[in-house]
């Protein structure tokens, strides 16, 4: 794809392999940039890249101690993932408890509430509902 495209959207262990820092280096002929900062930088806000949604208003998954399970068991999450990852254990285990936030705070709300706005704004969705998040 990037190389016959003039721009790609690489999200997840993709992008961790292209880059471990924004902005083009010599091994990296890429020009990258971080959409949570541009986000926070434009808006104020947090961004939030994925998050788990449902329409139902009983789920039969917790999502909640889905998640605190997963926190749990990050060590071994880590170990799993290493090999196929181009980061040490150490850059992916610090990558996985700072960089990426399991919560949805007051600030990720209103961005992910703004995101939503623009979204029916231009044309791109044909309602905005009302998002309810769990603890």
């Amino acid at each position: 794809m990037l190389a016959e495209s003039d721009c790609a959207l690489l999200i997840g262990d993709p992008a961790l392999q292209l880059s471990s820092a924004p902005g083009t280096t010599a091994d990296t002929p890429f020009r990258t940039f971080d959409l949570a900062e541009l986000w926070r930088g434009y808006t104020g806000f947090g961004f939030v890249f994925a998050m788990w949604m449902t329409r139902a208003r009983v789920c039969p998954v917790d999502f909640v101690a889905v998640r605190d399970e997963g926190l749990e068991h990050i060590d071994e999450i880590v170990a799993n993932y290493a090999e196929d990852i181009a980061l040490t254990r150490g850059e992916l285990k610090r990558y996985l408890t700072t960089n990426i936030s399991f919560s949805i705070d007051e600030t990720m709300q209103k961005g992910l509430k703004l995101y939503f706005e623009l979204a029916f704004k231009n044309g791109l969705i044909e309602r905005n509902k009302t998002l309810d998040f769990a603890a």
